[in-house]
């Protein structure tokens, strides 16, 4: 059968982009709390598990997904291919963070 959910998930992908920047200065924004990183490296790795923060723990996805078996995207049995385009955008000026 076919199933399909549209809705607001909690963000999976972890990083800690504090640490990334300690790492790798020159990326950091211009402003915010993440400008205040020194303008050199002052780490040369990630922290371990366990001690590395997530940055983008309470942030949100929108999703779409649609589960349907194989045999629904091919009439003639053939391996079936199945492509995707999307776009993502947000409101000029806002930083994700409410501002």
């Amino acid at each position: 059968g076919v199933q399909v959910f549209a809705g607001r998930r909690d963000d999976q992908f972890f990083l800690d982009l504090e640490q990334f920047f300690r790492i790798i200065p020159d990326r950091k924004p211009e402003t915010g709390e993440l400008s205040e990183i020194p303008e050199t490296p002052t780490a040369t790795s990630f922290r371990a598990p366990g001690a590395a923060q997530d940055y983008l723990a309470g942030f949100n996805d929108l999703a779409i997904v649609i589960e349907l078996p194989s045999a629904m995207l091919t009439a003639n049995g053939a391996r079936p291919k199945f492509g995707v385009w999307g776009t993502t955008s947000r409101p000029r000026g806002t930083n994700g963070r409410g501002s």
